[in-house]
């Protein structure tokens, strides 16, 4: 996947003000959509397996050291977006 030749700074300027303000920022078309169901599917599988009533009830759950726990994780890390 390559990132769009009509990326500018300001776009990216964009992308780091939200990661700032919120800790996050959706980038559309940074994977295939087919990848990130993919990872999805997986992460939701972890979040299942893991789980423990506590967390059940209080309606929280991370799933910590993702990349150690299926390939996709670490691929996806390592995507260069070239």
């Amino acid at each position: 996947m390559s990132v769009s030749p009509a990326t500018t700074s300001s776009d990216i300027d964009a992308i780091i003000a939200q990661i700032d303000e919120c800790g996050y920022c959706v980038v559309p078309g940074a994977i295939p959509d087919s990848e990130a169901a993919r990872a999805r599917q997986i992460l939701m599988e972890l979040v299942e397996a893991e789980a423990t009533g506590e967390a059940r009830q209080a309606k929280t759950q991370r799933v910590g050291e993702i990349a150690v726990k299926h390939q996709i994780f670490r691929d996806l890390l390592c995507n260069p977006l070239d």
